[in-house]
């Protein structure tokens, strides 16, 4: 043993000195290269997952190592990195926070064709034809982690469609059309390794499509297009041994496209296009035995292409294209008893291709073509009960765009059958090439929650929920017309009923009531003018008397008083200009007052003072400009000094200070741009250090932390969302922040959810609604 370590410490120092004078810049004269047309090898040939030397297959020829740089791990050793950074450590987020930065409300699915999927624990991994996964890029390949419902890419993906995958301990292998992985040399097979995040190529690969891929032990399975692997000759279908990093051939192959794998015991199953196996009879369907390595048939085989291939205990299951399995009818699905080594039919089968297999416990799973099986409608996608000998669908199945096509792939995991394919909606919902059923609840879902598909200006919690009201019709694959729930327990979107029938522009909640302000004139149907409130206990809506003769733009509560101020002048048919009170005991609405002479944006309450920021100039038939305290004791209004310069448009109240945002340069004659301070104690007004470059739509304070959304880039750098210390009085970013304007902020725990028209919060996809990890 002692002896082969020298040997080997000498050959890698043989080795390092070669490596070091030809990664060595040449200075002067350029030299002729005696090894010049002699045959290279890659680096990565003779690398180890962690990018150390790996010696123990030996070392012959000359080795490749041009955009490779060398250093060394902290024991010492030699570690290859490439000049690249494919095989660098992961790039730090673009602004420092970022992380903190929710990623699961981008876009559900992909934008393209799901064709492989492959679960390893919390994680799935998909590849296809697509390019953006979760509204990122993601190149043909991408996985999803079905804990924190986020998407992530692999690394610069690979430069053509992925057709397999498979997984073993930290490794996922990937076969496809592709010739590059993360920027390398990989054709049409590539590893990805889970623990350092990188790719590598599989020693020259193989010099056709990969459409198959299957792992046992330490021997990767290839089938495909193919005719070499590495540099041995094999006709379809090959072996990569991941210990000694070698290819091989399985006898003299198949004579024609490999398009499945399957494997039981030392039987590995293959399904293709092919007519003989090994120089024997095999009608598209064939078996290696890995003990002995021989090629036989599995009877007369199919009449015509298979196309995937599933085992459980002593069953082989078989779907593709054919309609006979052994002279038996069997029309696109059937099963081969390894024991008595006889076909059988799956009842009458279905009634076009299958493409896809998965089997858990009695249930076989079956996707492809198809809209009926075993006469009952289902479509695209159904399940097969081995203990009842009965076909189900799965709830409404999926529905595509593209005529004989939908589900590609199938993968099981626990109770959930991920689903993948060119289908574009899942149980009747919206989902984007891939989804998900439940097995225990028989419901579909998409993968990752989605933020919703417009604007939100208005975001208010309670116990596990946010509320968002805005232009929106759908939030995640739920319609939801301008208003919905995000679940912050279980990280679901629900509607509110039948929502409403226009832009909600305002929300409070008040136990289990939630009251809604916006343009809407009916509420789950019913007439409701521009107010009215959910029962979240009842899940009813309800009117508040008749409402207001304009728009609400701002809501309030405190006991049972509910303020709304807008652009209003009436108010259950009273005149309340501009802002008014609902009583929730007599279900009656009152006038503060003569109100106000315009539009009221903002509103927030603190004891027996109800503050009212707006457009206006008077309150209470007294100067007050552009903000005003109603005193809900006394029922009187007053100024806040000389108010402001111009509307404001955001309050929130913490101690003695009211904040206050807009679109106002000064406040109380102080320089304030755009967002300032007015002390109840003193009755002054002062800046928040040099304040915003732009309007300030939404405030939220918690603790000594005011947060701020508008349509600013800066404030301590920060990009339409900001935090200033109350304390410290300074300015701080939360990252790199949004893309486009925050219309609403709400502070919950220790998370900060803001609304808008942005489309990115941390440079991650998030459709109009985010969520900061704080503090």
């Amino acid at each position: 043993m002692k002896t082969r370590n020298i040997l080997e410490r000498a050959l890698g120092l043989a080795v390092l000195l070669v490596l070091m004078t030809l990664m060595a810049p040449q200075a002067g004269v350029a030299r002729a290269n005696p090894l010049q047309g002699q045959p290279l090898t890659p680096l990565e040939d003779f690398l180890n997952d962690d990018r150390t030397l790996n010696l123990t297959t030996g070392l012959s020829g000359m080795l490749d190592v041009r955009g490779w740089r060398m250093e060394t791990t902290g024991r010492g050793q030699p570690r290859f990195v490439r000049g690249d950074g494919v095989n660098a450590p992961a790039p730090v987020p673009a602004a420092a926070g970022d992380e903190k930065w929710d990623g699961q409300f981008g876009g559900q699915g992909v934008n393209g064709s799901v064709i492989a999927l492959a679960v390893m624990g919390d994680t799935v991994y998909m590849g296809g034809d697509f390019t953006t996964a979760g509204g990122a890029s993601a190149s043909y390949i991408t996985k999803w982690n079905s804990k924190t419902n986020t998407w992530a890419p692999l690394r610069g993906g690979v430069n053509g469609t992925v057709y397999a995958l498979a997984v073993k301990g930290t490794e996922v292998y990937v076969g496809g059309d592709f010739t590059t992985a993360g920027g390398v040399s990989a054709n049409h097979i590539a590893r990805w390794n889970t623990v350092t995040n990188g790719w590598s190529a599989l020693r020259g690969g193989v010099n056709g499509r990969v459409e198959a891929l299957l792992v046992k032990e330490n021997d990767v399975y290839v089938g495909g297009n193919f005719t070499t692997a590495g540099a041995v000759s094999a006709s379809r279908i090959a072996k990569w041994n991941t210990a000694t990093n070698t290819w091989s051939a399985l006898g003299s192959g198949v004579s024609y496209d490999v398009n499945a794998l399957a494997v039981r015991r030392n039987i590995l199953f293959v399904g293709g296009a092919f007519a003989t196996a090994g120089g024997v009879s095999a009608s598209r369907i064939a078996k290696w035995n890995i003990a002995t390595n021989t090629w036989g048939a599995l009877g007369s085989g199919m009449n015509d292409d298979v196309v995937t291939l599933a085992v459980k205990g002593d069953a082989l299951y078989v779907g593709g294209h054919f309609t006979t399995a052994g002279g038996v009818s069997a029309d696109h699905i059937a099963k081969w008893d390894t024991t008595t080594n006889t076909w059988g039919a799956l009842g009458s089968g279905v009634n076009s291709t299958v493409d896809a297999l998965a089997v858990k416990g009695n249930d076989v799973y079956v996707g492809g073509g198809f809209t009926t099986a075993g006469g009952v409608s289902a479509n695209y996608i159904a399940k097969w009960n081995t203990a009842t000998n009965t076909w189900a669908a799965l709830g409404s199945g999926v529905s595509s765009p593209i005529s004989g096509t939908a589900v590609l792939a199938l993968a099981v995991m626990a109770n959930t059958v991920y689903v993948g394919g060119s289908f574009d909606t899942a149980g009747g919902a919206s989902a984007n090439y891939v989804a998900r059923w439940n097995t225990t609840t028989n419901t579909w879902s998409t993968l990752g929650s989605g933020g919703v598909n417009n604007t939100v200006y208005a975001l208010t919690g309670a116990e596990n929920a946010v509320y968002l009201g805005g232009e929106f019709t759908t939030a995640g694959d739920v319609s939801a017309n301008y208003i919905a729930k995000w679940n912050t327990a279980t990280n679901t979107w629900a509607a509110l009923g039948s929502g409403v029938n226009g832009a909600v522009r305002a929300l409070a909640v008040n136990g289990t009531d939630v009251y809604v302000g916006g343009s809407f004139t009916t509420a789950g149907g019913a007439s409701a003018n521009y107010v009215a409130k959910w029962d979240s206990v009842t899940n009813t809506w309800a009117a508040l008397g008749s409402g207001m003769n304009d728009i609400v733009e701002a809501l309030v509560v405190k006991g049972t008083a509910v303020y709304a101020g807008g652009e209003f002048t009436t108010a259950g048919g009273l005149s309340a200009n501009y802002v008014a009170k609902w009583d929730t005991t007599t279900n009656t609405w009152a006038a503060l007052g003569s109100g106000v002479n315009y539009t009221v944006y903002a509103l927030a309450i603190k004891g027996n003072n109800l503050y009212a920021g707006g457009g206006f100039d008077i309150a209470g038939g007294a100067s007050a400009n552009h903000i005003a305290r109603w005193n809900t004791a006394t029922t009187t209004w007053s100024a806040l000094g000389s108010g402001t310069n111009a509307t404001v448009t955001a309050l929130a109240v913490k101690g003695n200070a009211v904040y206050v945002g807009g679109v106002f340069g000064t406040a109380g004659g102080v320089s304030a741009n755009y967002i300032a301070k007015w002390n109840t104690a003193t009755n002054t007004w002062s800046a928040l250090g040099s304040g915003l470059n732009a309007n300030v739509h939404a405030l939220g304070v918690k603790g000594d932390a005011l947060y701020v959304g508008g349509e600013f880039a800066t404030a301590g750098g920060a990009n339409r969302v900001a935090k200033w210390d109350i304390v410290t009085h300074t300015w701080s970013a939360l990252g790199s922040g949004l893309n486009d304007v925050v219309y609403a902020v709400k502070v919950k725990g220790n998370n900060v959810y803001v609304g808008g028209e942005f489309t990115t919060a941390g440079g991650k996809p998030s459709l109009h609604f985010g969520r900061w990890r704080g503090p």
